[in-house]
């Protein structure tokens, strides 16, 4: 309960480089961005996001697809790669593909 309160107030606040982290602990975690609720599930280098409708109605389409995938380099700074986007829920589902660290040479 603390930790999700934690990772909440994190993806609420976020970090100075635009990401929010969110651990790769196969938990899902509910994080709000521009004022639109997500839950996000990262387990090694995949990643699903569902969107969650607010009380006006479900919003559908290409939209949602945009904000998944906008929260998903938010939440990792990561690209993605084989999308798919369920017809029904509007989960989506991809593969993480992020950039190389730099080895700081110590």
């Amino acid at each position: 309960m603390i930790y999700s309160a934690i990772a909440m107030m994190l993806a609420t606040t976020g970090l100075s480089d635009g990401t929010f982290p969110i651990p790769a602990d196969g938990k899902k975690h509910k994080v709000t961005y521009n004022d639109e609720t997500f839950k996000i599930r990262i387990t090694g280098n995949k990643i699903s996001i569902l969107h969650i409708p607010t009380l006006m109605g479900r919003k559908r389409g290409p939209i949602v697809r945009d904000w998944n995938r906008e929260v998903a380099r938010a939440a990792t700074g990561c690209e993605l790669r084989d999308e798919y986007m369920d017809p029904m829920s509007l989960a989506l589902d991809a593969i993480l593909v992020c950039p190389a660290v730099k080895d700081s040479g110590l």
